[in-house]
């Protein structure tokens, strides 16, 4: 049986989320210490890396609405027991005719008990796509 590889899509790291992850981190770093931050963010890495092959696996977010591009989360896990994060991602470049390839665009990472993000805020994220 001949199986076409899956398209592969690009990885692009927002300021905004690039900034949300290293605040996440010191702030684990401070309250756990820094093995267990250098753990967490390797594991977060390893995760978001698999985002580029079929992101669209992922499920959508409650708040598409707020939301001009299709956004999708990747929910990570340190343990089992432990606390999740929520990685906001868009996948652009798709339309036939795009000058871009196929990009998975990560907008921003938070904690999964923090409040939905608002307009405001999506637009602020989608600005920097």
């Amino acid at each position: 049986m001949n199986q076409a590889s899956p398209e592969r899509y690009a990885l692009r790291v927002q300021p905004r989320a690039a900034r949300d992850i290293e605040a996440h981190l010191l702030r684990l770093e401070k309250l756990a210490g820094a093995d267990v931050a250098r753990e967490c963010r390797d594991g977060l890495l390893a995760a978001i890396g698999t985002l580029s092959e079929n992101p669209r696996r992922f499920a959508g977010i409650p708040e598409q609405t707020r939301f001009r591009y299709e956004t999708r989360q990747l929910l990570y896990r340190r343990a089992p027991s432990g606390p999740a994060w929520r990685v906001l991602f868009a996948i652009t470049g798709e339309e036939e005719g795009s000058p871009e390839p196929p990009t998975v665009n990560l907008l921003h990472v938070q904690h999964a008990a923090q409040r939905p993000v608002t307009r405001s805020e999506a637009r602020e994220m989608e600005a920097e796509t």
